[in-house]
């Protein structure tokens, strides 16, 4: 999904989605990812969350810092989804800090 699919779907307020649902108070990249996700094209880790590379027209779409390197895209409990932003990419037998 390109960032205007998704303001036309979810209110955008600051980059992040304010409406109630598996994406609220997530990243506007969210569903972007989700979809990658959805489609087969992410690394299952070995703790249910996906790894999805990010290039260079993600960060110009969804305004990402030109360092981020990989997206960790995983979802709570509750069902809520998310996604954080790394620098160096993010194994799945390691604690995964933002960078």
């Amino acid at each position: 999904m390109t960032r205007k699919e998704i303001e036309s779907v979810y209110h955008v307020e600051h980059d992040t989605i304010r409406d109630h649902g598996q994406f609220e108070t997530a990243h506007v990249s969210t569903p972007h990812y989700y979809d990658i996700m959805m489609n087969g094209c992410s690394e299952p880790l070995d703790d249910g969350e996906d790894l999805i590379e990010v290039n260079d027209s993600d960060r110009a779409e969804f305004g990402l810092e030109t360092n981020d390197r990989w997206a960790l895209l995983y979802t709570s409990e509750q069902g809520f989804v998310d996604v954080h932003f790394f620098v160096k990419r993010p194994e799945a037998t390691e604690e995964t800090d933002s960078e």
